[in-house]
């Protein structure tokens, strides 16, 4: 009987034994969850922010104008081979705003918006660099180009034998310029849809109001190129860049 009783006793330690080990075990992942906690807390995680595209640290000790648009060229070019798409329009728009008969920086907009499939504001940009300057070469034939794909052939076959002026045999330019001969369709600007869908919240009162300050007809117009000056990249557009793209 006493063996029997030991062996009994020797049970109930054991089981008290494991559950005691048990219990030991769930306080220790309580702390441990309970230390992780504070420890995340005590430590969060921090986002780098990035700056407004419309701010550009390389013109911060620089006071000529003329100077700051060349460096405004600069880096939108370097931006641009960056792929740095908004980084590189926010450049090339305060180069306009400092100096709106800088024909490169229209010339520069326009290519970056046509890869944005905006084809009216790239032809915009071309159209007033080749006001500016009616023998910048590249404009000419990427006009060409451009008006052949919205549709408009004879301004297109017109643009191609200027552009052949500069680039005598080019293949591509003689192409075109077959293909668009002699075809009798025309597209105005004017006529030309807008082709940026706008993504960001607006209060159009707001645009309203800017685009009548700004002696804007339409507030349409004016949301259309606002598109291109959400700096901050926060899906909306204040007020200031409303007014940064009037």
């Amino acid at each position: 009987m006493s063996g029997d009783d030991d062996d009994n006793a020797d049970d109930t330690i054991t089981e008290e034994g494991l559950d005691e080990v048990a219990l030991a075990s769930v306080n220790q992942a309580i702390e441990a969850v309970e230390n992780e906690v504070l420890q995340t807390s005590q430590e969060p995680e921090t986002k780098t922010v990035e700056p407004p595209r419309d701010v550009i640290p390389e013109l911060d000790d620089v006071e000529d104008p003329q100077q700051m648009v060349e460096v405004l060229l600069t880096v939108g070019e370097e931006r641009s081979r960056r792929d740095d798409v908004k980084g590189a329009l926010a450049a090339f728009n305060k180069a306009i705003a400092l100096d709106p008969a800088c024909d490169m920086a229209w010339f520069n907009r326009g290519v970056l918006l046509e890869a944005q499939q905006d084809a009216r504001g790239a032809r915009q940009s071309f159209q007033i660099c080749l006001d500016l300057n009616d023998q910048h070469a590249p404009a000419t034939a990427n006009l060409s180009i451009l008006l052949e794909r919205i549709g408009d052939l004879e301004g297109a076959y017109s643009m191609a034998e200027k552009a052949l002026g500069f680039f005598p045999g080019h293949p591509a330019l003689v192409q075109l310029k077959e293909r668009c001969k002699d075809s009798g369709i025309s597209v105005s600007m004017e006529a030309m849809q807008p082709s940026v869908e706008i993504t960001q919240s607006v209060d159009m009162k707001v645009v309203e109001e800017v685009a009548e300050e700004a002696g804007i007809d339409d507030p349409e117009d004016l949301l259309q190129e606002a598109v291109h000056h959400d700096h901050d990249q926060d899906a909306s557009l204040s007020a200031e860049e409303l007014k940064s793209a009037a």
